[in-house]
């Protein structure tokens, strides 16, 4: 049975400082735009899949033609990362094992 973790992290501090001219609201997309390009980043990807040695819950031969891309393209179906409405970032997981998914 496939279970799905949810996190839900505010992309910004409540306290931040704004630019002189420049709307609060403009900053926190900016900010969140970051955040969301680090977290769908190659090495934060590379990262995790190392991290849950995901070749091998994912049962994927690296060492085959083709090997990474089968990886890639199951962590990619597992693992949602997206910017809210608000501002903020949310990533959602799914995997079979409730406690890895919920480690994230």
């Amino acid at each position: 049975m496939l279970q799905r973790s949810h996190l839900h992290q505010a992309a910004l501090p409540q306290h931040g400082h704004g630019v002189p001219g420049e709307p609060e609201q403009l900053l926190h997309r900016d900010r969140t735009d970051q955040l969301l390009q680090l977290l769908q980043s190659n090495s934060i990807r590379d990262s995790l899949i190392k991290q849950f040695d995901l070749a091998k819950v994912y049962d994927v031969d690296t060492t085959s033609d083709g090997g990474y891309f089968v990886l890639y393209n199951e962590f990619l179906e597992r693992v949602e990362i997206a910017k809210t409405q608000y501002e903020s970032v949310t990533i959602d997981v799914t995997d079979e094992d409730p406690v890895r998914a919920g480690t994230w």
